[in-house]
């Protein structure tokens, strides 16, 4: 299972790295300051598209982000060898490697 689990993170840190997710995160932060303005709303199509495009990054950016987290967190797991949690752990796998082959 050990060699599974890292070979998983490596293939989701590869993923988010080519997906630039820090750089898509970047971009959503300045939309998000746009949006903040006090005139954000004075033209309505422009503001509807800027909000569009912010949430739909930062669903992408949340969807990855807690992808990474948790397998990283899974993988600590793993690493403490407590028997008691191999079964959780080998369905936490599961399904983690079910939600990247998506």
């Amino acid at each position: 299972m050990k060699q599974e689990l890292h070979k998983l993170q490596g293939a989701i840190i590869d993923a988010y790295g080519r997906l630039d997710i820090d750089d898509l995160s970047d971009k959503c932060k300045k939309l998000t300051d746009l949006m903040r303005a006090s005139d954000f709303w004075s033209d309505t199509e422009r503001a509807k598209k800027i909000s569009k495009e912010q949430s739909a990054l930062q669903k992408r950016i949340d969807f990855w982000k807690d992808l990474k987290n948790k397998v990283g967190d899974l993988v600590e797991l793993e690493a403490m060898n407590d028997e008691s949690l191999q079964s959780d752990i080998n369905r936490q796998y599961e399904d983690l490697q079910r939600i990247f082959d998506k």
